[in-house]
Parts: structure tokens; sequence; C-alpha cells
């Protein structure tokens, strides 16, 4: 997107820099998921401690629940009406937050090497608008007589479980159901990739596909990669009257 202003002498463009603000979306969502990660933690960990104190009244009592009613009755209750609706409050949040990491991310992504591909011929691009993500980052290189990405290298190989995982979340199908627990969540939201570790790796490999990229085209990584800049909006002088 572009708007021209025109002064007595000057004509300025300015753009939206969109692969940036996406970018950076993408990077406060990670901080915000790890802000909330340690409250889930130090939930858990409260919740793990009730549960040591359940047991250990159980077996005083020989396991009879009855027995021990009047003993178990203030940490059932906390941890059923206090600690499982907190515990199911922070995951929606940190949900949100690692979802965010990975649609913004393959977001920033498809709009950084779309932005670079408006320098290709009209036939060229049109080929190029035709592929998938992962296909436009193998294509776009190519065309330009870089060295482009190997699928079998471990960056390209984190991009691509950047860009399943998106597809996963943005596609999302429940084929399963749970029984409830108390103390849980779906096991979804608790899975390896849906963790803060994986969506920083995740995002660790975007910026890493964008500064590659820059170095095979002779440029440096771009600041905004590791500086957040004050304004997403792009301008630069055209023409002098």
């Amino acid at each position: 997107m572009s708007i021209t202003g025109v002064s007595d002498r000057i004509v300025i463009e300015t753009s939206v820099d969109v692969d940036v603000m996406y970018y950076w979306m993408a990077m406060r969502a990670l901080k915000r998921a790890k802000r909330v990660r340690k409250t889930i933690d130090s939930v858990e960990s409260e919740w793990r401690l009730a549960e040591a104190r359940e047991e250990a009244v159980l077996r005083r009592y020989g396991g009879d629940e009855a027995a021990a009613y009047d003993e178990l009755e203030a940490d059932a209750i906390h941890m059923v009406d206090g600690l499982h609706p907190e515990l199911e409050s922070k995951y929606g949040h940190y949900a949100e937050c690692i979802s965010l990491i990975y649609v913004f991310g393959a977001t920033a992504l498809e709009a950084h090497i779309n932005s670079r591909a408006m320098e290709l011929s009209r036939s060229w691009f049109d080929s190029f608008d035709k592929l998938p993500l992962d296909g436009k980052w193998l294509f776009f290189p190519k065309v330009k007589g870089l060295k482009g990405f190997e699928p079998g290298e471990e960056t390209y190989g984190r991009f691509l479980k950047l860009i399943a995982m998106r597809n996963r979340l943005v596609h999302f199908k429940v084929n399963t159901t749970e029984l409830w627990k108390a103390g849980r969540v779906p096991s979804f939201v608790m899975a390896k990739d849906f963790s803060v570790d994986s969506a920083e790796k995740a995002l660790g490999a975007a910026r890493s596909m964008i500064c590659m990229l820059a170095g095979q085209m002779s440029e440096k990584n771009p600041d905004w990669v590791d500086t957040r800049p004050s304004s997403y909006f792009g301008f630069r002088h055209v023409s002098v009257k």
C-alpha cells in the first residue's frame, strides 16, 4: 500500500512494512507467552503441593476417602473451584500467545518474500504468486540466480515446521475428545510443539530465513529483525521536480 505526498519540489512515497509489523506481533506474543508460562508453572506447582497433601492424608487413613473427608475437603475445594479454573484461564491466554507466534511468524515470512518478489517481471511474478509459502522461498532466490535454500538444511526444516504448525492452527480439525480431569487442559495445548521453546525456535527460523536471503542478496541483516522500529511506515524520495 502506498500514499503519495507531493510538496513544491519533492515527491515522497510512504508504505506499510507489513512483514515487519507481523514479525513484531509474533515477537510480542512470544514475550507474553513466556510471562504467562511462568504463572502457569506457579499454579501447577501449587496444584502438585495440594495433591501431595491429599495423598499424605489418604495414606494416614489407609486410602479410605470417606473417613478422610473432613481433612480432604478444603484442598479438594481449593483445587477444583480455585486452581483448576485459574489453570484453564492461564492456559487459554497461553494458547492465544503461542498461536499468534506461529500464525504471525508465517505471515511475516509470506509478506516479506512477496515484497521481495515485486521486482520480478510480470510473467515470473505470476508463476511465483501461485506457489505455497515454502515454494515461494525456494522459487524466488533461484529466479534471481542466488544460492537459495535447500530443503534438507536445518533452518529450512524449522521453517517447514513453522508452516506446518500455522496450517494446523488455521485449518484446525477437532478429531478427538478427552475425558475432563481436574488440573489438566486438552493435550493439544500441552503438546511439545505448542511450547514456548518450540515456538521460539520457529520464530528464530523466520529470522534466519530473512537474514539468509538478505545475505545472498549482498545486503546486511535488516535492523528490524533485532530491534523493533518506532514506525511500520517507510518513506523514500521518488523524484525531485
